[in-house]
């Protein structure tokens, strides 16, 4: 039984699919390749950030540079960020 090896796991989401379902979600939103480019970049700095400060920091830069696609936001924030 996995509960008694592991009675106190910690769930950690595997980066790759987080990846693999936003680039599902917004393949086609960006017109543009270069911009689907930007968009990614930047996700992959805010999920690889170490530092909590610089997760806040890279967060709201995300955010900034996003601010006219809301969906992209709300989508990361809500299905990957868990912000309340």
């Amino acid at each position: 039984m996995i509960e008694v090896a592991f009675p106190n796991p910690t769930h950690l989401l595997c980066v790759w699919h987080i990846q693999k379902n936003t680039i599902a979600k917004y393949n086609g939103y960006f017109e543009e390749k270069e911009d689907r480019d930007v968009f990614l970049f930047m996700w992959n700095v805010v999920v690889y950030v170490e530092v909590e400060e610089e997760f806040e920091e890279t967060r709201l830069l995300f955010q900034v540079v996003f601010r006219e696609n809301m969906n992209t936001i709300t989508y990361t924030q809500n299905a990957w960020l868990l912000e309340n």
